[in-house]
């Protein structure tokens, strides 16, 4: 069509503009649209909420009634209380227990006072002491633990590397000749003993601020406590008694207990504190598992040597 004038131009593009107005105002209705779903939305989400929280703090509130309805008797946390000082090897402590709460010491008592020292010395670093006290309980645990022994002779290897490495002279004879006597003629028979025994003599070459994370944890107290630990659990099924304690075995229970609830969707609260943190939160490995805390000592255990 001709333009002859303004007004006939301005009608070629009325039809244009009118079809960009249209989407325009399909698109500003669409997010109107949008926008108030989602206000809804939220208002949904938000009384969703409030609801899972009413119900969460009702779930709780029942999960402790049943708790606190459940009557556990003195007798049998003193039981509880009783097996742990006595198969954990404290002695002293037993003792005063036993006094305080008039009951006897049950369990493995015998050779309490020996496993003690046991412990104490693998924890200062006198292995030799400890592999002849163990011997002297009995002198089949090292002869038919292999792995055992070998765990003792490898921290005997690291006492002499320390010294060596801390000597003036730095003298590496003792610990070269001991753990060609005693360690190597067994390292070939296991490919674990074998990198275990590379990795220790590696200390030798090394200097201690350049170790390695796997080399560290050969001089990280942590491998003593292990190795007590095995030792003392060596000698209690020696004479037939359990290797575990009744109270680590009743945490094991509850948290297979409560993971299983929930798995099966059972109504519990959300978190179920059993009160083994610390306040503060701060090194919950340490009390979690019930193990050693030379951090503070308890009156029993000494400091560990360096």
């Amino acid at each position: 069509m001709p333009v002859s004038n303004l007004e006939d131009l301005l009608a070629l593009f009325r039809p244009a503009v009118g079809a960009d107005e249209a989407e325009e105002g399909e698109v500003l209705a669409d997010a109107s649209a949008s926008d108030e779903t989602e206000r809804l939305s939220d208002k949904t989400v938000q009384a969703s909420g409030n609801t899972s929280s009413m119900e969460a703090a009702k779930t709780a509130a029942e999960f402790e009634q049943r708790c606190a309805a459940v009557k556990v008797s003195k007798t049998q946390i003193n039981s509880i209380v009783m097996d742990y000082l006595v198969t954990e090897g404290y002695p002293k402590a037993a003792q005063d227990f036993a006094r305080e709460a008039n009951i006897q010491p049950t369990g493995e008592v015998d050779n309490l006072e020996a496993r003690k020292e046991i412990k104490l010395a693998i924890y200062g670093g006198k292995i030799k002491e400890a592999v002849e006290m163990i011997n002297e309980v009995n002198p089949l645990i090292l002869q038919h633990d292999q792995s055992l022994h070998f765990a003792l002779l490898r921290l005997q290897l690291v006492e002499l590397i320390k010294t060596a490495n801390n000597s003036e002279d730095k003298d590496i004879q003792p610990a070269l000749q001991f753990a060609t006597e005693n360690l190597a003629p067994i390292a070939p028979t296991n490919s674990q003993f074998l990198n275990d025994l590379e990795q220790t003599m590696a200390l030798l070459v090394f200097e201690e601020m350049k170790l390695t994370p796997p080399l560290e944890a050969i001089l990280d107290p942590a491998l003593r406590i292990d190795v007590a630990k095995q030792v003392n659990e060596a000698i209690l099924r020696a004479n037939g008694e359990p290797a575990g304690t009744r109270l680590v075995e009743l945490l094991k229970t509850r948290a297979w207990a409560e993971a299983e609830a929930r798995r099966l969707g059972k109504p519990l609260p959300e978190s179920m504190d059993i009160g083994l943190d610390p306040p503060d939160g701060s090194n919950a490995e340490g009390n979690g598992n019930l193990g050693p805390d030379l951090s503070s000592g308890d009156g029993e255990d000494e400091q560990m040597a360096d």
